[in-house]
């Protein structure tokens, strides 16, 4: 079956050329169609997996490079072909279904979806991410780095044990095919954001002639599950699952409702702004790049 390749803040709001990068806590950006704009390389940057180190040397090349295979030129680092695996689904169909039960089993029905708001979708791709995988709190990237980048979406999806690389490139072939079922993301884009060795997300939203930007962590919102599960017990269970489909008590919706903020704050990148300052310049500096003319 014919392979679907997907190429592949977190401070108080601010505008850069005209785009706005805001913490995921407050991304709530409106409804617009797909990017029509003809500049490839902002196209290409919407759904691309990008290292920090390597755009630095992409946009000084910029009028010469964007003829080129942008994908190519990010990985180009990486001598192993199988690196590639993990943008690649195999079969899709098999993986949509498998995603859209997951979806399911987390309250969210495929009618749930396609009504869902952007901000919404984006957290729904992250908690089907974070259910589906393991954290290996050893890994080593010297030993298991190859293994890791070998697995396909549809393995991953099957519960691995991975890195944070692979949470992020999990969670936005998720959102790939979310989107697909969603009324509100045609101008919504997820990409893969690598600086300092961690890997985590990147969301554009188009609003209006400019862009919304946040990034999320699906990593980050996988530990913050780990230790729900702690205090989860099954009538808590049922209130998350009742409350996803606009159900349930209204004491369950209230303990929905602050499990979805504290989910909201653990997916966002926040944490790692508080603990690295000089992250927030780098997003943002970046972003302002990308959407320089």
């Amino acid at each position: 079956m014919k392979a679907i390749f997907l190429f592949v803040a977190l401070v108080s709001p601010m505008v850069i050329f005209g785009q706005t990068v805001v913490d995921f806590t407050v991304y709530f950006p409106n409804a617009h169609d797909a990017y029509r704009g003809n500049d490839k390389f902002v196209k290409a940057s919407l759904s691309s997996f990008i290292d920090a180190k390597e755009l630095d040397e992409l946009v000084a090349r910029r009028n010469t490079f964007i003829e080129k295979d942008f994908y190519f030129e990010c990985i180009k680092a990486y001598s192993n072909h199988t690196f590639t695996n993990n943008f690649r689904i195999l079969h899709y169909q098999t993986f949509e279904d498998s995603v859209l039960k997951y979806a399911a089993v987390l309250g969210y029905s495929e009618t749930s979806i396609k009504k869902l708001s952007i901000h919404d979708l984006v957290l729904v791709s992250g908690l089907i991410t974070s259910t589906r995988l393991y954290y290996d709190d050893h890994y080593d990237p010297s030993v298991s780095f190859e293994s890791y980048h070998k697995f396909y979406p549809d393995e991953l999806l099957q519960k691995k044990t991975v890195a944070c690389g692979q949470f992020a490139f999990l969670n936005l072939s998720i959102f790939y095919v979310l989107k697909n079922h969603n009324d509100n993301a045609n101008g919504t884009y997820m990409s893969a954001y690598s600086i300092d060795s961690h890997v985590f997300n990147k969301v554009i939203s188009i609003n209006g002639d400019g862009f919304i930007v946040s990034y999320v962590d699906p990593a980050q919102l996988y530990m913050y599950e780990v230790s729900l599960q702690t205090y989860l017990n099954p009538a808590k269970e049922n209130a998350l699952l009742a409350t996803a489909g606009n159900l349930g008590t209204k004491e369950e919706r209230e303990y929905a409702e602050k499990v979805k903020i504290e989910r909201e704050k653990a997916y966002s990148t926040r944490t790692q702004i508080d603990h690295n300052p000089n992250l927030a310049y780098v997003l943002e500096s970046h972003t302002a790049i990308i959407f320089k003319k």
